[in-house]
């Protein structure tokens, strides 16, 4: 099956519960004219808080966010506001609304692709659009293999902004001696990488000590960011790199 087709049925059914969304992003993603565009739905951005905010459409290719403000938030404008700044202060991107209260949502709509459109035209024009290809496939086997020192912690689902640090840095059952070893954590999030860790400190879960979550700096511009993992089949949530399982090399190599 065609990996563009697959990819945009699953932008499409992130926004199945939502019926404005639904059909304004169903009308972008079948507008021909924005054919080469990537849209990343339900898009996770970093706040400067240590937390994240949703996005509700991001096209990575043009540095362009777009939110669909749906009736309920006229009661969250304040709330909106402070997450547009985030969200343009981490990803210095253009940013538009389309306000569905407003009425005449199809003329902001149009509005909102003729600009997509004029933003790809001047890309092209100055050679410097990239073009939207198909993600880089590796197996579970083949990342555990080439990399080193790595916690791969898997996540799964549409999670709220404000749970997703807590859902990546742990808590886990992690063995003291692998511990000292993990220099970096690769996070996979339904299937695909969504950013990498380093400089990992441990922390211990206060209400079970046996388990632990880590602290790190964050990197969502890795070169692995996008990778789609195959082979991560089994329930476990946690696995390490191949050399984390042999400890004894490791410290001999590193002595």
């Amino acid at each position: 099956m065609d990996w563009k087709y697959n990819y945009l049925i699953e932008q499409l059914h992130r926004t199945a519960y939502k019926r404005h969304e639904a059909f304004i992003v169903s009308s972008l993603i079948h507008d021909s004219s924005l054919s080469k565009l990537k849209p990343c739905t339900q898009f996770y951005v970093r706040r400067t808080d240590s937390g994240y905010a949703l996005v509700d459409i991001y096209y990575p290719q043009l540095n362009i966010a777009i939110e669909i403000d749906e009736p309920h938030h006229l009661n969250n404008k304040e709330s909106d506001l402070s997450r547009q700044r985030h969200i343009e202060e981490h990803l210095a991107c253009d940013f538009y609304r389309i306000c569905i209260a407003n009425g005449d949502v199809l003329t902001q709509l149009n509005e909102v692709k003729e600009q997509l459109r004029l933003a790809l035209k001047k890309r092209v024009i100055n050679n410097c659009f990239e073009e939207w290809c198909e993600p880089t496939k590796r197996s579970l086997d083949e990342l555990k293999s080439s990399l080193s020192q790595t916690l791969f912690v898997k996540i799964k689902g549409e999670i709220h902004p404000d749970k997703l640090m807590a859902r990546q840095t742990g808590f886990w059952r992690i063995a003291k001696d692998k511990q000292k070893h993990v220099k970096q954590v690769v996070v996979v999030h339904d299937g695909v990488i969504s950013r990498v860790f380093s400089h990992i400190e441990w922390r211990t879960y206060d209400k079970e000590p046996h388990k632990v979550g880590y602290r790190g700096i964050e990197n969502d511009q890795h070169e692995l960011v996008g990778t789609v993992v195959t082979g991560w089949s089994y329930q476990q949530t946690v696995t390490y790199s191949s050399d984390l399982y042999t400890l004894k090399q490791l410290d001999t190599l590193q002595a």
